[in-house]
């Protein structure tokens, strides 16, 4: 040890024992002050470092009244796991994130028609894989992986040992949670850990400038009407450059975002995210070697990193985001940041400027609220139609009533509609005869609807009145609910009936005729008709429906008609051109003089 150190330094005092020794120095072979921070004692110091660890030792270099202190102790080498656990863990986050791109790119090539829940392209098809791994795993992976790698091939250089990068899987929309290496050295200088801390989120950041540019440019191509309905969903928010370069390629703001230009919007996320002055995190490593040597520096490290995460915290709650409150705890979990082995060094006006244009990378890549929900409006108007005021309504029959829901908000409204209560002897049902139902509106297709509703009069006396309320309420916001009311008169009916049936059938002697008889109502309310025989002039037997069948009653709806088959037995032997004739009568007995009839001719054909 003591030919190591003197092959570096000029030592003139050692003490310690086995385990510890300190060599007292005040410069360099090369006669360089160690006093005076150097390049040429950064080296010296890293030469040692490395010849050292070889042997399992490490060195610190600090300074003591003037005088440079080198101290020497023996470590346990760290215990390296196999790499087998970073190729799971990256097998894992490349599932999650093709899989996360599969929806995202089955969701932006599927029709967006005039329902929410219309039928897309199917994220499992081998176009929604394919498409989802060209358009987002592989760009997003590579923003990732090239950050770390970053950091990897600078630790390297400065023959800091790290362990390959592990990435962290997650569910949709982004499919990772990022990625982390592991430090298996203590970090040498300030400098080194100001290289190492800011050269991941440098070349991500590069990475991000260009994905972000090519998702433009696929947007611009190939975009993706956006509907108007945002309501309930969320929107993101972007930091300065990407508007920026968003700006320059002319994107097209009315598209649904491509799945590029959102990993583009992650790795300005991630970059971000990294150079917040916090802790471990990149940008925690890169202030810490900003601060000045002395006994004061971690604490004051934790005092940046603390007024760090409390601002943006509260930025971002002013904005409706609380996501940032997560960096509360990697704070504390990660408070401490151990000091660098070499005491002494100061990063010189290269690293200082470098730290200003990492502050400038933080500040066009930050956005405080990076998802911001966009709060669902369900607002919605009623118009009655006329009647406004009184429906009125045949007594004993029915009358239709309609008013319509128009969607005033900004997301599609899911509307239901149900049968309240009803004043006085009237009942009321909604379209398809129920007391409830539900109608869906958007901004563009059907902003309004409009419900039908039929009101009867269960009374057959004139003058009555009554109510009819109905509740509207959004699926979504059920607290909006309006009251609709009608008032509703029962009025003088208009009953009648007409009826018909072919004037002559001819069949075979020894067959039955089937003649169809067809009874109209062409009143305002529903009709009981008795169908029956007036008169006949034979002796054929006949029926309706079966033979041997005098009569039947049938419900006839206001309006509307009822067929009923009328049976005629030709006996065997009739000659051809024998007939006979019959009077049919239908009449409703509840109201009198409702009634009508037709004749029909059945004649033999031999």
């Amino acid at each position: 040890l003591s030919e190591a150190v003197a092959r570096h330094f000029g030592v003139h005092h050692i003490e310690g024992d086995r385990r510890r020794l300190a060599f007292f120095t005040k410069e360099t072979t090369g006669g360089h002050p160690v006093v005076t921070d150097s390049e040429a004692v950064d080296e010296a110091f890293d030469a040692l470092r490395v010849e050292i660890k070889e042997q399992s030792y490490v060195a610190t270099l600090q300074l003591a009244e003037g005088v440079g202190v080198i101290t020497v102790s023996r470590v346990v080498d760290p215990l390296f796991r196999s790499s087998r656990v970073n190729v799971f863990f990256l097998l894992l986050t490349l599932l999650s994130v093709q899989s996360a791109g599969a929806l995202l790119w089955a969701g932006y090539i599927s029709p967006h028609g005039p329902r929410p829940d219309e039928p897309g392209v199917d994220w499992l098809s081998a176009q929604a894989q394919l498409g989802g791994f060209l358009y987002f795993a592989l760009p997003l992976m590579s923003i990732l992986g090239l950050h770390e790698m970053g950091h990897f091939i600078t630790a390297r250089h400065y023959h800091v040992r790290a362990s390959l990068p592990f990435f962290i899987p997650s569910v949709p929309p982004l499919g990772t949670f990022g990625a982390f290496i592991s430090m298996r050295d203590p970090l040498p200088s300030r400098r080194v850990i100001f290289d190492i801390g800011l050269s991941g989120p440098l070349v991500g950041f590069v990475a991000s400038i260009g994905v972000t540019a090519i998702g433009s440019f696929l947007m611009s191509a190939t975009p993706s009407p956006a509907r108007p309905e945002v309501g309930g969903g969320v929107t993101l928010g972007t930091p300065l450059l990407f508007d920026w370069l968003m700006t320059l390629t002319r994107a097209p703001l009315e598209s649904y975002l491509h799945p590029t230009l959102f990993a583009g919007w992650a790795g300005f996320l991630v970059t971000a995210f990294n150079l917040i002055p916090a802790a471990q995190l990149d940008g925690g490593h890169v202030f810490f070697s900003l601060i000045p040597n002395g006994p004061s520096r971690e604490s004051r490290a934790i005092a940046i990193s603390f007024a760090a995460v409390i601002g943006i915290a509260v930025l971002g709650s002013l904005l409706g985001y609380s996501g940032w409150l997560l960096l509360l705890f990697i704070v504390i979990l990660t408070i401490r940041h151990p000091p660098p082995l070499n005491q002494i060094s100061k990063l010189g006006r290269k690293r200082l400027l470098a730290g200003a244009a990492a502050v400038l990378v933080f500040a066009i890549s930050f956005s405080p609220a990076p998802i911001q929900e966009i709060p669902g409006d369900y607002s919605f108007e009623v118009e009655v139609e006329a009647p406004e005021d009184l429906l009125d309504v045949p007594a004993g029959g029915f009358a239709n009533w309609s008013f319509n829901v128009t969607n005033v908000g900004n997301a599609f409204n899911e509307f239901g509609v149900s049968v309240l209560a009803t004043v006085g002897p009237f009942t009321a049902s909604l379209e398809g005869g129920g007391n409830s139902t539900r109608v869906l509106t958007n901004l563009v297709e059907f902003p309004n609807r409009t419900v039908n509703v039929t009101v009867v009069a269960q009374t057959r006396v004139e003058g009555e009145t009554g109510q009819v309320h109905l509740l509207v309420w959004p699926a979504r916001d059920p607290s909006l609910a309006k009251l609709v009311t009608v008032t509703v008169r029962s009025v003088a009916a208009h009953p009648a009936v007409a009826l018909s049936a072919p004037a002559l059938t001819e069949v075979a002697a020894g067959s039955v005729a089937n003649v169809t008889l067809t009874a109209y109502n062409p009143g305002d309310v529903p009709l009981n008709l008795t169908l029956e025989v007036a008169s006949l002039n034979g002796n054929w037997s006949w029926g309706f429906g079966t033979l041997g069948t005098l009569n039947i009653t049938v419900e006839v709806p206001a309006l509307g008609n009822a067929t009923v088959s009328f049976l005629v037995n030709v006996l065997p032997g009739n000659p051809a051109s024998t007939s006979e004739t019959f009077v049919l009568r239908a009449s409703d007995p509840s109201w009198a003089g409702v009634e009508a009839s037709t004749t029909l001719e059945v004649r033999s054909t031999g």
